[in-house]
């Protein structure tokens, strides 16, 4: 690993974070109905960075178009450049208090990228997963992708493979506190990143990479078995 591994990667994917301010998208994007409340916690992704229509093409939204009408309805609490550290202490107290059935968690990248130790992290999903599981919500965590399979991240890290043999460390950790808590892990790291499903600034995902990623999650969810035409690959 070249000692300025970690500060590259933690320059590039702060920069990419900044590129629009931090903003709440605290809102439910599905509101018919009391069926309950299923939470999401994200970072840029959750807010559509780098879209054209950030409104209308994040995953968190494709996702709450994709469910049936007796699903929980989605809220979304993702905030550009988020880590889960930061979850803990702003949004998941905001996503007690909506007691939700479920959440959702994708909160690894940004982690990862800014070059927090993995122990810290792995402390951090503790007491996450132990907190919504006082709660009795079913949860979903998304791990880390392949990053080495991003040419600007493998590029920055100067060593592909360290970079993967760190992404798939991470994502063993992550994997054995999940089972401790009976989350249910999204494995995105077995799948090459699609040049496709990468934005204009070769990090942040495209239309098509929201689209795959609200899949993704889609299949992850009770009782969403069924796809939906138009959104299921």
């Amino acid at each position: 690993m070249t000692p300025g591994y970690w500060f590259v990667i933690g320059v590039v994917v702060v920069a990419l974070a900044a590129v629009l301010f931090a903003v709440w998208r605290d809102e439910e994007l599905v509101t018919e109905g009391e069926r309950g409340v299923w939470v999401v916690l994200a970072a840029s992704d959750g807010t559509g960075q780098g879209l054209a229509d950030p409104d209308d093409g994040a995953w968190p939204l494709l996702l709450a178009r994709s469910l049936p009408p007796t699903s929980p309805r989605i809220t979304n609490l993702s905030v550009a450049g988020l880590t889960l550290d930061r979850a803990i202490r702003e949004t998941l107290p905001k996503a007690l208090r909506l007691e939700p059935l479920g959440v959702t968690i994708w909160l690894a990248v940004n982690d990862f990228g800014f070059g927090r130790p993995l122990p810290a992290y792995i402390a951090d999903l503790e007491t996450m997963l132990s907190t919504l599981q006082g709660i009795g919500a079913e949860v979903i965590v998304g791990n880390l992708p392949d990053l080495s399979t991003v040419p600007l991240l493998a590029e920055a890290s100067g060593d592909a493979a360290s970079l993967r043999a760190d992404c798939a460390r991470w994502n063993a950790a992550i994997a054995e506190v999940a089972a401790k808590y009976g989350a249910t892990v999204v494995d995105f790291f077995p799948d090459p990143i699609d040049p496709e499903t990468l934005g204009p600034d070769g990090f942040h995902p495209s239309e098509e990479g929201q689209r795959r990623l609200a899949e993704r999650f889609r299949r992850a969810m009770p009782a969403t078995e069924q796809a939906v035409p138009g959104l299921g690959r």
